[in-house]
This record gives structure tokens, sequence and C-alpha cells, in this order.
């Protein structure tokens, strides 16, 4: 009896220990994921406003596409080639 009780205390010092280092590596780990992604998410969120500025300017350039061909076609209808 005495020896299932040493067995079981050894067992449950084992498991609070195992629990403990885990707890310690997820917490000396946690700040270092968390920063990683956070610079992650900082080069995501430049390529992203890259990306807007770039279609911004494609809108521009496609807002004067138009209106050069709303020009041209209505001096088409006008009669004027030039």
């Amino acid at each position: 009896m005495e020896k299932l009780v040493a067995s079981g205390g050894i067992a449950l010092v084992a498991f609070v220990g195992i629990v403990l280092f885990v707890i310690g590596v997820l917490g000396f780990l946690m700040p270092v994921y968390i920063y990683m992604i956070k610079n992650r998410m900082d080069i995501v969120t430049g390529e992203l406003k890259k990306l807007n500025s770039a279609l911004s300017d494609l809108k521009y350039e496609n807002t004067k596409i138009n209106m050069n061909m709303t020009d041209f076609i209505s001096r088409l209808d006008a009669g004027d080639q030039g």
C-alpha cells in the first residue's frame, strides 16, 4: 500500500512538473510568436497600402481615359475629325 501511495505521489509530482514546464515554455514562446505575427501583419499592412495606392492610380488613369474617349466620341458625333 505504501508503494502504491509513493508511486502515486511521484506521478503527481511528475505531472505537476510537466504542466509547469509546458506553461513556462508557452509563457516564453508566446511573446516571440506574437512579435513574429505582429511583424507579418505590419508587412501585410504595408503591402495592402501599396496595393491601394496602385489601385487609386489605376482608377485615376481609367477616369482620364474615359473622359478622353467621351470627348473623342462627342467630337466624332459633331463631325470634327481633328
